[in-house]
């Protein structure tokens, strides 16, 4: 891992909190300490089930994980987080480039996938890219819930019970054109 940070600091990384999964305990430290240069808070955790532990008692803003890990792998503790509801961004990392496990990954909802050994650089743009779209999920779910309050009592034209799924189903009608039409 290069050590080059200098003109990175963002609006996007000060303050993150970012849990960084690794077995690899030399990789993890390097990494972390990049990361805590700007400003970063990080926590690391040697498999997924002491990121489950870790997770209980440290809200993070992003999770970066190791694919290749013993006993349960990256994209199965994502796997595992998305099932329970975990919706932050996770990014994958591996010293691997099977093409499998990156078509698994994608279709996983990964906000990354980067390929070890990996640039300082490019760590950190890849953690302030997830940062920047989950302020954006957020700041999106904030207008939405403030257009539902405005709504509320007025009923939805098309008879349904609420604002909510009368947009989620025309969005849904919208997505399901788009894709017939191709």
């Amino acid at each position: 891992m290069t050590n080059s940070t200098t003109g990175w600091a963002s609006l996007f990384l000060l303050n993150a909190r970012i849990l960084l999964v690794d077995d690899d305990q030399d990789f993890a430290m390097a990494a972390a300490d990049i990361l805590r240069k700007g400003g970063i808070e990080v926590r690391t955790a040697q498999d997924a089930n002491a990121a489950l532990v870790a997770l209980q008692e440290f809200e993070a803003d992003v999770i970066v994980s190791d694919l290749a890990m013993p006993l349960m792998r990256g994209d199965q503790l994502l796997a595992e987080l998305r099932k329970g509801g975990y919706r932050k961004p996770f990014i994958l990392m591996t010293g691997f480039t099977e093409m499998t496990d990156i078509a698994e990954a994608m279709h996983l909802d990964v906000s990354d996938y980067l390929v070890k050994p990996i640039d300082s650089k490019i760590l950190i743009a890849a953690v302030q890219s997830a940062l920047r779209a989950e302020h954006q999920r957020l700041i999106h779910e904030e207008q939405l819930a403030q257009l539902y309050q405005a709504l509320s009592p007025v009923p939805p034209p098309d008879g349904s019970g609420s604002w909510e799924e009368a947009i989620k189903g025309r969005a849904i009608a919208n997505v399901r054109k788009r894709r017939l039409s191709r």
